[in-house]
C-alpha cells in the first residue's frame, strides 16, 4: 500500500491499541511488583483487556489485505521477514536474560535459550502468532470468505469455554491466545475491502454515533466478562469494543493533534510492542522516588515488569488474584 493511499485511521487505531496494551502492562507490572497504583485503573483496564489484542490482530489482518500485491508468495515472504527477525532476536534476548538472571517466576535452561523461537516469553507470543497467521494468507486468498471465516471460528472455538484454559501453566503451552485471536485476523483480512468502502461512503457523524453506542454497550457489559479474555464467550463484547474504536478513530481529522499522536504510535507499533516492557521497567526508579512503593526493594521493582517477578517475591501480595498476567 503506497503512502498516498494509506488509510491513516488504521495507524491511528493501531496507535490507540498499542497505548492500551502499554497501560495494561504498566498496571499489571506495578501491582505484581508492589507499587500501589489507584484501584480504579484496574476497574477500567480489566474489561479493556477484552479489546486490546483483538483490535491489534484485526487491524493486522486488515492492513495485510490492503497492502497485498499480485505476487502472493513473494508478499508473504516479505511480510514474514519484517516480523520474524525482531521476534527471533528478542525471544533470544529475553530467554538469555532469564537464563543468566533467573527470577522466582521465570528461569530458562540452555536448551530453551537455543530454542527461543519455540519458547516466546512475556509479550513476544504475539509476534509468533502473527507469523503463524501470515503463513495462512495463501489459504485465505484461495478459499471462499465463508469457508475461511468458518475455519477461523473453529480454530478459536477449539480453546473451549472453561476458564481453566487461562491458567499460566496452560495458556501458552496450548497456544490459547494464538488460537483464540485467529478469528480476528481473518475477520480483518476478509472484511478489509468492504469496510474500506463503507468508511469512505459513510458520514463521520453517523460513524461517531455508532461508535459511541458500541462503546457504551461495551462499558455496560464488559466488566461482567472481564475474566473471559481469549474464551469464545468474550467474542461478542470484544466485537463491540473493536467496532467502537475503529468507528470513532475513523472520524478523527488527520490535522488534529490526537490523530497525529495516535498515528505516530501506530506506525511504530511493532517496535513499541517489542520494547515497551523494557521501557516500563526503566520507569521503576521514577516510581520508587515518587513514593508509590509499599515495601519492595528498588532492585526487585526494576526487574519485576520485564522479567515476570511476582508480587509475592517482592514481599507484597498482588492486588488482584490474576495480577501477574503479562500476556
Amino acid at each position: 500500500m503506497k503512502t498516498s493511499d494509506r488509510l491513516t485511521w488504521i495507524d491511528a487505531a493501531r496507535g490507540a491499541a498499542i497505548l492500551v496494551v502499554i497501560a495494561y502492562h504498566v498496571d499489571v507490572g506495578m501491582r505484581a511488583s508492589g507499587v500501589a497504583l489507584p484501584g480504579y485503573l484496574w476497574d477500567w483496564l480489566a474489561p479493556v483487556d477484552l479489546v486490546r489484542m483483538p483490535l491489534l490482530v484485526f487491524l493486522s489482518g486488515f492492513a495485510l489485505h490492503l497492502s497485498r500485491p499480485s505476487g502472493r508468495a513473494e508478499f508473504v515472504l516479505r511480510r514474514l521477514s519484517k516480523i520474524a527477525w525482531p521476534f527471533v532476536i528478542w525471544a533470544l534476548a529475553y530467554n538469555l536474560a532469564w537464563h543468566l538472571f533467573p527470577t522466582g517466576r521465570n528461569s530458562r535452561d540452555l536448551a530453551e535459550v537455543v530454542l527461543s523461537p519455540f519458547y516466546p516469553q512475556s509479550h513476544l507470543w504475539f509476534l509468533q502468532a502473527l507469523i503463524l497467521y501470515t503463513l495462512t494468507i495463501l489459504l485465505l486468498i484461495r478459499f471462499r470468505t465463508s469457508l475461511s471465516l468458518l475455519a477461523a471460528l473453529a480454530v478459536s472455538l477449539s480453546v473451549g469455554f472453561s476458564e481453566a484454559q487461562l491458567g499460566d501453566d496452560v495458556l501458552m503451552q496450548t497456544f490459547v491466545p494464538h488460537r483464540a485471536l485467529y478469528v480476528w485476523f481473518v475477520l480483518g483480512f476478509v472484511l478489509a475491502g468492504s469496510l474500506r468502502s463503507v468508511m469512505g461512503e459513510s458520514r463521520p457523524a453517523g460513524r461517531a454515533g455508532l461508535g459511541l453506542a458500541a462503546l457504551l454497550l461495551f462499558a455496560l457489559i464488559g466488566p461482567s466478562l472481564a475474566e473471559t479474555r481469549y474464551l469464545p464467550q468474550s467474542m461478542p463484547i470484544s466485537a463491540l469494543g473493536v467496532a467502537g474504536v475503529v468507528l470513532l478513530v475513523s472520524c478523527l481529522q488527520p490535522s488534529r493533534l490526537l490523530h497525529k499522536v495516535l498515528t505516530a504510535f501506530g506506525t511504530r507499533s511493532l517496535e513499541i510492542y517489542v520494547l515497551h516492557i523494557l521501557i516500563i521497567a526503566a520507569l521503576r526508579p521514577m516510581l520508587v522516588r515518587s513514593g508509590l512503593v509499599r515495601r519492595s526493594p528498588a532492585r526487585q521493582l526494576f526487574l519485576a515488569p520485564s522479567f515476570g517477578w511476582p508480587g509475592r517475591w517482592a514481599g507484597v501480595p498482588s492486588a488482584k488474584p490474576d495480577a501477574l498476567r503479562t500476556t
